[in-house]
């Protein structure tokens, strides 16, 4: 799996284009006109749930199954302590900050993380969360 550098707020079209294996250029042009932006960044101004169903629809079009259907709260660790075990296959991981401020998305395949903020590093969760993102906690895992 290749995963490519995010832009602001990109994290969610990185992990569709990884997925996809297209490239994100396409994914963002897709998106744009489908949320009638210009840029990407603006999409922050939709409501949580205007955003995940634009992201079903992008999701949908490029046939890729494995991606979250809304954003999901959580103070409970989703996954056990290695983690490995339940990322075997292809698909997304969310993550969370522990203060709630911050959620980001990425691709995974057989145990593997592929972060669209470090591309050049893909890592197994466990050693992901140890050294990138510590005070952070995984709410969701979808599967292709």
């Amino acid at each position: 799996m290749k995963i490519e550098k995010q832009g602001t707020y990109e994290c969610t079209l990185a992990t569709i284009a990884a997925l996809a294996n297209v490239q994100l250029r396409s994914v963002r042009e897709f998106a744009c006109k489908r949320a009638n932006i210009d840029k990407w960044e603006y999409v922050i101004r939709k409501s949580g749930d205007e955003f995940w169903e634009i992201i079903g629809d992008i999701a949908k079009h490029y046939k890729v199954n494995g991606m979250p259907k809304e954003l999901s709260y959580s103070n409970t660790p989703l996954l056990t302590a290695g983690g490995k075990e339940q990322l075997q296959g292809r698909g997304s991981i969310s993550i969370q900050s522990s203060a709630h401020m911050y959620n980001h998305t990425m691709a995974f395949e057989n145990g593997v993380v592929y972060d669209p903020d470090c591309p050049t590093y893909p890592l197994a969760i466990s050693k992901l969360m140890q050294t990138r993102y510590k005070d952070w906690v995984v709410t969701d895992v979808s599967k292709e």
